[in-house]
């Protein structure tokens, strides 16, 4: 009957009623009874008052046993979504550069992937939990994304732009680090240095001519009086 779990032992059923914060989970969703036991009756702690997972958690544990559940963080070395929080990636830390971002966002670049599934997770309609990500560079030249041996990448398979089609500098070119690689000659790269250079010295002589009318009157003044 509805409210009631049964288990049969040597031929005979014993059933009992189904009662939410009794730290044991009976039924789940083949019954449409609780998806989560922890022990109380609040809202807002993973499972809800009425023995629901709620959104943005995963809960696990065993049938007839109390149930954990914590929500979906970043890093934890889950792939997971509920409700709607949704991992790309997880590769257990929060390091951006390595395919799977801080936020666990598959980076530019890099194809991440998953080879278990979380069996003992239950979580809110259409959840998954699977294994940590291991994520590792597409090695395409020319996608506008410095991976693996490449020394540059500046979104094409040309020569003579600095990067060449083998995604190696070119001789007499320097490539900065953006997405994608800027490259410049290296004579075009000092003349910009020594622009700007100047610049920051013509700066800090206006700063210092300032200073000096600032205090030079000042003195002035007290020397009059």
């Amino acid at each position: 009957e509805a409210g009631f779990n049964c288990k049969d032992k040597d031929g005979q059923s014993t059933c009992s009623r189904v009662e939410c914060g009794d730290r044991k989970r009976q039924g789940g969703h083949e019954t449409d009874e609780e998806e989560c036991d922890d022990g109380n009756d609040k809202d807002g702690d993973g499972c809800s008052s009425a023995c629901k997972v709620e959104g943005g958690y995963i809960c696990t544990g065993a049938l007839d046993f109390k149930s954990r559940c914590q929500q979906v963080r970043c890093g934890d070395s889950w792939r997971e979504k509920s409700g709607d929080l949704e991992e790309q990636c997880d590769d257990g830390n929060t390091n951006e550069g390595d395919g799977c971002s801080a936020a666990c966002r598959i980076e530019g670049g890099y194809t991440c992937s998953s080879k278990n599934k979380r069996t003992n997770a239950v979580g809110p309609p259409d959840f998954f939990s699977h294994s940590r990500d291991s994520c590792s560079p597409n090695k395409v030249c020319g996608d506008m994304y410095r991976t693996g041996e490449e020394e540059c990448d500046d979104g094409n398979k040309e020569d003579g732009d600095g990067c060449s089609a083998s995604c190696k500098v070119e001789k007499g070119y320097v490539c900065d680090q953006a997405i994608p690689d800027q490259c410049v000659t290296k004579q075009a790269k000092k003349q910009q240095e020594e622009e700007e250079k100047k610049k920051a010295e013509e700066e800090e002589k206006k700063k210092g001519g300032f200073f000096s009318n600032m205090f030079g009157g000042k003195k002035e003044k007290e020397g009059e009086l």
